[in-house]
């Protein structure tokens, strides 16, 4: 359009560029020829016209003061929102053990490494931490009563080096002993002690009549494992220079 508009006789406006016959208060309103160019107004009155609809929703009245709210009120909800999502991911943790997934605490033994973090129960409900069993052998049998294998260990290891038998889920229960055995039963709680030597074994296959010894030093150190095994002599000759 030319922004030229006759009047009411067909004559033209006296005003060659703008709109006759508005309020001056509204200033100059020229309409330009090609309406794209009304595009960027366009989209500043939508957002306008959505902003009011919003604060009337609410009950509130447009105003310079809410418009410089608007920010900080989207940033505090953001915060609070950030904030609530760290809550329930420190309160519900997604690590927990299923679908045959070792625990966290479960970490693979392996040769020249602590034992894992594990505490352990005796039938009498006395709890035994893991760690602080040294020098000594830990028996795992899972399924396996290995009576000889419990007395040829505890007759290699004397006095000096302590033997943990790990029942799969109750306390085993010990043969006769010879006298000064250092001779404790536990149970693997939960299995995570039986799930951590089967990570650090991937290419031996246990089986639940075998047991697997793992040899600790006097530095807590797992030094050897012998991954399946119902013969002490496969690792007794090793066990005295255990104590240092």
């Amino acid at each position: 359009m030319s922004g030229q508009l006759g009047d009411d006789d067909g004559r033209r406006s006296p005003d060659p560029d703008g709109l006759p016959g508005l309020p001056p208060e509204w200033g100059r309103i020229v309409i330009p020829d090609d309406a794209a160019e009304l595009d960027h107004e366009a989209a500043k009155v939508r957002r306008e016209l959505r902003r009011e609809a919003l604060l009337h929703r609410h009950g509130l009245r447009p105003g310079r003061r809410m418009h410089h709210l608007m920010l900080p009120l989207v940033l505090l909800t953001m915060a609070v929102l950030v904030a609530t999502t760290s809550l329930f991911a420190a309160l519900f943790p997604q690590g927990r053990r299923g679908g045959g997934t070792p625990s966290s605490k479960a970490t693979a033994v392996q040769t020249g490494a602590p034992l894992p973090d594990l505490t352990l129960a005796t039938a009498a409900g006395q709890s035994v931490a893991l760690r602080g069993v040294h020098p000594a052998v830990v028996l795992v049998l899972r399924h396996c009563a290995c009576r000889s294998l419990i007395d040829g260990t505890a007759k290699a290891a004397g006095s000096q080096v302590r033997v943990l038998v790990v029942g799969a889920t109750t306390p085993p229960t010990l043969p006769a002993l010879p006298a000064g055995s250092r001779v404790t039963a536990v149970r693997d709680h939960d299995g995570e002690l039986t799930e951590a030597v089967a990570a650090g074994q991937h290419r031996t296959k246990l089986t639940d009549k075998t047991a697997t010894a793992l040899l600790v030093d006097q530095h807590g150190a797992v030094i050897a494992t012998v991954a399946t095994t119902v013969d002490p002599t496969d690792f007794a000759e090793r066990v005295p220079a255990l104590a240092g």
